[in-house]
Order: structure tokens, then sequence, then C-alpha cells
């Protein structure tokens, strides 16, 4: 019995552990892919353990083998949720998750010291010895909390999953399925519908790794690429999607200017009747500027003028394209240090920003408008969201398709969240070059 068990929980620590070398491997370095690799890496320690305590043949080896274990077990909830949080964050809710996960973690730790002290108070397991261990009150105090934590961070899930495409929600429909499996295994060893001598809820973590595995390779899971670039050989669709390329940035640019336009002959209006000349004036300026300005990127969008290598940092293009708008409060939040390692992203950034402004201006009704630029070690997170009417099924004009294609392009994420009378939210998450 000992051998087949043993077997068992060798095959699931190296389906863990392929589980976190592809994601290691294949996706791109950001914080929440961060967290969910040291998520699995807590499982993997666990799952080692359990083949450790297959081999024990005595009380000390025995103590050491659920020592490790506890080491990684004590972290799997508050990691979960963590990764979670970083996953599906907003501004609005990022210190409420930042001040809950503090707690989680040291109650984790906690628990997780106390664990490994047992021998001293015997209060996580009452009786432990090679042929019997007995559960105390801090190991179900611990059980408990961990099922809170991943619960919670399924529900999070859920309700950002339901905003996503459909490729996202196959993906995350998998990742909630992985949760759930060690879960269901845990619940029917401690209940006792399934007797065994050892935790089979690695044999639940075995199935997680497999749709983990799944929404990995499948669905892309965590922007995880296993593709290729293939360089272009027919010149005809290099010339076809440059055409294409050419064409959106003239919608862009012709989009966004006579919006503005629009906006400012508006004021102005409103500003005579008022019988205000000189802000009549000033708006009538403001709208002089943005024709120039609109000229000349149509122009260099067509003569393809524009040097790819030249770029302002990223918070300089954001702020001279805000304070463009006069219609719609805009509030501009920098998390982060703005640097020149970034400015290469300062034109697709740019560019979908000004789309989304556009589209509020055209569609939403909103007063106001939010903006966050989150500047990471190796990412770059933006957020931009109106208080609008919001749609209950949206769809993808020129205008969202192309934020799409020009993030995609960069090798980042663009997720777009709105829901009747709920706003328009568009998140986007681009991965910063490593520099040469």
């Amino acid at each position: 019995m000992n051998y087949i068990f043993g077997t068992i929980f060798m095959l699931v620590t190296v389906m863990v552990a392929v589980s976190m070398t592809v994601l290691k491997l294949l996706g791109r370095k950001c914080t929440y892919n961060n967290y969910y690799f040291a998520f699995e890496g807590a499982i993997l320690i666990w799952c080692m353990s359990q083949l450790l305590i297959v081999l024990s043949n005595n009380t000390i080896m025995l103590s050491i083998s659920y020592a490790i274990g506890n080491a990684g077990l004590c972290m799997v909830g508050t990691l979960w949720y963590k990764f979670v949080s970083e996953y599906t964050i907003t501004e609005v809710r990022y210190k409420a998750f930042r001040f809950f996960w503090s707690v989680t973690l040291v109650l984790s730790v906690i628990h997780m010291l106390l664990a490994i002290s047992n021998p001293i108070h015997h209060l996580y397991y009452g009786d432990f010895n090679i042929t019997r261990i007995g559960y105390g009150i801090l190991f179900y105090s611990n059980i408990v909390l961990t099922y809170l934590y991943v619960l919670l961070g399924l529900i999070v899930l859920v309700s950002y999953m339901r905003r996503t495409n459909k490729e996202g929600v196959k993906a995350r429909t998998l990742i909630i399925a992985s949760a759930f499996a060690p879960i269901i295994a845990n619940v029917l060893r401690l209940t006792g519908v399934i007797s065994a001598k050892y935790d089979i809820t690695s044999v639940g973590f075995g199935i997680a790794a497999v749709f983990v595995l799944r929404a990995t390779l499948v669905y892309r899971f965590l922007d995880v690429d296993y593709t290729k670039k293939l360089e272009v050989a027919n010149v005809k669709l290099a010339l076809s999607e440059e055409r294409n390329r050419i064409a959106q940035n003239v919608h862009d640019t012709q989009g966004h200017t006579l919006t503005m336009l629009n906006s400012y002959i508006k004021l102005a209006d409103i500003s005579l009747n008022k019988g205000d000349v000189d802000d009549a004036k000033n708006y009538l300026k403001d709208a002089s500027a943005t024709v120039s300005s609109g000229i000349k990127e149509l122009r260099e969008s067509i003569n393809s003028m524009r040097e790819e290598t030249e770029y302002e940092l990223v918070t300089q293009t954001v702020m001279h394209l805000v304070n463009q708008v006069k219609e719609v409060k805009v509030s501009v939040i920098v998390k982060g240090e703005d640097s020149e390692k970034y400015s290469v992203l300062s034109k697709v950034v740019y560019d979908s920003i000004r789309e989304s402004i556009t589209n509020t201006h055209k569609y939403a009704e909103a007063s106001c408008i939010n903006i966050i630029l989150k500047f990471n070690e190796n990412s770059l997170d933006v957020i931009i969201g109106d208080d609008g009417k919001g749609t209950k099924k949206l769809k993808e004009n020129n205008g969202i398709r192309g934020i799409r294609e020009r993030v995609l392009k960069a090798g980042g994420k663009v997720n777009f969240i709105t829901g009747v009378n709920e706003g328009f939210m568009m998140r986007i998450s681009l991965p910063v070059p490593e520099e040469r």
C-alpha cells in the first residue's frame, strides 16, 4: 500500500512541477504571475512532504516531513488570495485588498510557526506518532482560514470573469475548477467519506495541475504565449498589414480630433450664450491647437515618418493628452516611478487612452474619467474608467479593435469591463522590453 501511495504522490509532485515550469518558462514577468508561481510553489512543497511522509519510518522523520508540508500548506490560501487580488485589482479596491492580505499573511505565518513548534504545545496535532495523527484546534482553524481565503478569491475571480472575453472565461473556469479539486478531496477525507492512511488532498492538487496546464496551453492563462512570431515572407501580406496600420492611425487621429473639436465648439457656444467672451475665445484657441495637432499626427501617419525610437516618458504623453480634455473631468494617478525604459510603450499607451477618451465623449455620457498608471519592475499597467452609462453587451468597433490589436502586438493584454449603468473600464498590461 505504501508503494502505491508513494507512486501517486510522486506523480502528483511531478505534475505540479511541470505546471510550474511551463508557467515560469513561457509566462511573462509581472506581479500576479510571480504570486501564482509562489502559490504553486507552496503546493509543490506540500506535495513533496506527502512523499516524505510515506517514506518516514520513525517519529522524528515524520515530524520533519509534516513540518515541511505545513510550511507550504499554511501559505496556500493566502498566496492564492494575493494572486487573485493582483490579477483582478482596481484602484478603488486596492487599499482594502492590501490591508486584508496583510492580515491573512500574518495569520498564515502564525499557523505555520505553531504547526512546526507543535511538540512544545500539542495544539496543532493532539496525537503525533508513527501510528496515529490526531488533529488539534489550530489545525482546524488553519483549514477554515485556508478555505475562507480560497473562497473569497474565487468570488472575486468569478465576478471578474463574468466581464471578460470568452477565451478568458474558459481559462478562469478551469482555474476555478483547479481550486475546487483539492478542497473537495480534503473535505472527503476529513469527513471520513474516503478513508485513507495518507492525505489524498494531493490527488486533488494533481487534478488541479492538469486543469492549470490546459488553461495555460490552450487559453493562454496568465498571458502565456507559447507561439513564436513568424517572419512575414509574403510582400503582399506585409503591404496589407502596413495599409491597415495606417488606416487605423488615420481613424484614431481623425476621430479624436473631431470629437475634441466638437467638445470645444459646444463649450464656446455655452460661454457665448452666457456672455463670457473671454472663455469662448480660450475654447476656440484650444480648438485651433487641437486641429493643428491632429493635422500633424495625420501627416505623420500617412507619410510613416514617425521615428519608433523617439518617445517621451509615458506620463508626459498621457498628461499632454489629458490637458486637451475640457468637457469631462479627468484625474490621473501614478503608482511607481516613470523612467526612460517605459518610453517605448508611450505610443501604444497614448493611442489607447486617446481612443478610450474619444469613445467616452461619443457614447458614455460620463462626468469624469479616471486614469491609473502603474509602473512595475517589468511591466506597465494602465487602467482608464469612466462613470458613464456603460453597455450590456460590448461591440468591438474599429476603435476597440484597434486598441486590442496594438496591445497584443506589443505583447500585452487588454480587458474591457462594462455593464449597464456601471461605466466603462479598460485595463491594459504591457511587458517592458528587456534592454539590449
